[in-house]
């Protein structure tokens, strides 16, 4: 009889509480908010995540899951903790509201980057950042800036500030255009992309030693610096980051693609370094009207024995007037996609290069794709691919295509 009573006791308590519940309303949905990319630190030690409410400005919390210790940032963004988990870095930008009216009054809006002591608190800024990087032995913060909004260079460079964490020294390199450190982090690449392109190259930048190695200069274009530990487990990142790989380009007047060759370099850290050139004409099969293309993702394979590139016909310009404009859509019911599947996949397309590869002892280029086989993708053992042939299965359905996978050697 008890046990009755006093189910009929909750029961009413839990009816009670029910009925005295407010009902939600519109007013109340502003007041709620969600917790959005959450972190933790290598150690444990340290836990990140952001709030953000609804219709409003995200605040970033990191706090210290053995301490009460907690850092509060308005307005921050994308944490990331150091490896060593003594440092961390984030973005912080305008609010919403102050976001609104720059973006009315035409102006730009910049992020400012922030370093952050973990144990003492203390903070190092760089405003107008394009993006920041601490390298993984958490020796040094990297941030490329923006250009302030009075300059109107039409060259890609910017000013890259490398601050050095044991002694806090700040070093500024102008005019670069991209950089990548190895994994070990103790190389820092860089290409310069300057006015009139007097002083464009490649450059290395020891992070041990502050020594500065010019790998290659040329009035022209550098791009998609690459290491050969890109995608190297922890283990090997002693054995890998030794070598290099970059597009070097030009365009004409007359051509709608840049022409361009790839650097190979090889123990960049010694003096004995090598340097290795390939272009079009140098190597032998590839198709006269084809060119190595920047929207090809230059790399190299796992075993660092092969460079990855694609390539891709080259296109002459046609001056546009309302006689060469495009204004009408053509499709015909025996192509393989229907039109808005066309008209989805255009820029795509427009990209689209044939992967090959370079051996880099023997120089040998081999064609991996072709416009039979156009999807390849190199697994971790560079013996073996699986390519995708979408076409010969592919159905006139928007929900999707089905395509046939197969293993290559």
């Amino acid at each position: 009889m008890k046990k009755i009573y006093l189910f009929l006791a909750f029961f009413v308590i839990c009816v009670t509480s029910q009925s005295q519940q407010k009902p939600l309303s519109i007013k109340d949905y502003p007041q709620w908010s969600k917790i959005i990319s959450p972190s933790i630190s290598n150690d444990g030690n340290w836990f990140s995540f952001a709030k953000r409410p609804n219709g409003g400005d995200d605040t970033l919390f990191i706090k210290n899951l053995n301490s009460e210790k907690q850092y509060k940032i308005q307005f921050g963004f994308e944490p990331n903790f150091s490896e060593n988990s003594l440092w961390v870095t984030y973005l912080t930008k305008p609010s919403k509201e102050e976001e609104k009216k720059l973006k009315k009054n035409k102006k730009p809006v910049f992020n400012t980057a922030w370093l952050l002591n973990l144990e003492s608190g203390e903070k190092f800024s760089v405003e107008r950042a394009e993006s920041l990087t601490i390298n993984n032995n958490a020796t040094s913060l990297v941030v490329l800036r923006k250009k302030p909004t009075e300059d109107n260079s039409k060259h890609d460079g910017k000013d890259l500030i490398i601050k050095k964490l044991a002694d806090g020294s700040v070093n500024n390199i102008g005019n670069v255009s991209s950089y990548q450190f190895n994994k070990k982090g103790n190389l820092l690449a860089y290409t310069v992309d300057a006015d009139s392109k007097m002083g464009n190259g490649i450059y290395l930048y020891n992070i041990t030693t502050s020594e500065l190695k010019i790998l290659d200069t040329d009035t022209t274009t550098y791009a998609q610096l690459a290491w050969d530990d890109a995608n190297a487990l922890r283990r090997d990142w002693d054995k890998k980051g030794k070598n290099l790989t970059v597009l070097k380009g030009y365009a004409t007047d007359t051509t709608l693609h840049k022409n361009n060759s790839i650097l190979a370099f090889t123990d960049v850290a010694t003096s004995q370094y090598k340097k290795q050139l390939f272009t079009t004409s140098s190597l032998k099969g590839v198709p006269s009207e084809m060119i190595i293309s920047e929207n090809g993702n230059l790399r190299f394979t796992e075993d660092g024995s092969s460079i990855l590139f694609g390539i891709r016909p080259q296109e002459r310009k046609i001056k546009m007037n309302k006689d060469t404009v495009a204004n009408v859509d053509v499709w015909h019911w025996k192509d393989d996609d229907i039109q808005s599947v066309q008209i989805r996949r255009e820029e795509q397309n427009k990209k689209f290069t044939y992967l090959c590869a370079i051996d880099l002892a023997n120089h040998t280029f081999s064609k991996l794709a072709d416009e039979s086989i156009r999807q390849v993708l190199i697994s971790r053992n560079p013996l073996y691919a699986v390519a995708g042939d979408e076409k010969t299965l592919s159905g006139r359905c928007e929900l999707g295509r089905i395509a046939c996978r197969f293993i290559s050697d």
